[in-house]
């Protein structure tokens, strides 16, 4: 009988040890999250501008995207197409950025997309028969569909961007 009281208090004596010495972990690991989710988000402050939805079609179309003085690069691997730093809401109707049956080499960084249409190929951003693309540190959200729609397309890259809530 001793020896079941003696037992008790061990066992109580151990799990108020295992709670005392697990709490302040808890609150320090969640301290570091958040504070990393702040650090993560100031870095993607810089300036944009407010852009129309942008439709390219076919290499050309990049060509002609370029001529007007909307992006930079010739396409190539060592120099791609960029867009970046754009705002742009897609009022309700079809994608934000559509490309269209391209393989250049083109990248899209640091736009932010809101309110794409409603139908299951069309995204804030949408790749259809695309090749070559590399999607990075973009905003996609509240749009009606997808945040990002890629259709018959391949060897694209979609890295680090934030794409919530999507319907």
């Amino acid at each position: 009988m001793k020896s079941s009281l003696q037992l008790k208090k061990v066992i109580v004596i151990i799990i108020a040890l295992s709670a005392i010495s697990i709490a302040p972990y808890g609150s320090t690991l969640n301290f570091i999250k958040e504070s990393k989710s702040i650090g993560s988000s100031n870095s993607r402050l810089t300036s944009s501008t407010v852009s129309e939805k942008i439709t390219i079609s076919r290499n050309s179309g990049w060509a002609d995207f370029k001529n007007a003085g909307k992006c930079v690069g010739d396409g190539t691997f060592f120099n791609p197409y960029i867009i970046k730093d754009l705002v742009i809401d897609a009022l309700g109707i079809g994608s934000g950025i559509q490309i269209i049956d391209s393989d250049v080499f083109f990248i899209i960084k640091n736009v932010t997309i809101t309110n794409s249409g409603p139908y299951y190929w069309q995204g804030g951003i949408e790749l259809s028969g695309v090749k070559n693309g590399f999607l990075n540190e973009n905003i996609l959200h509240n749009n009606l569909a997808a945040g990002i729609s890629l259709l018959f397309s391949n060897n694209n890259t979609v890295f680090n961007n934030l794409i919530s809530p999507n319907y």
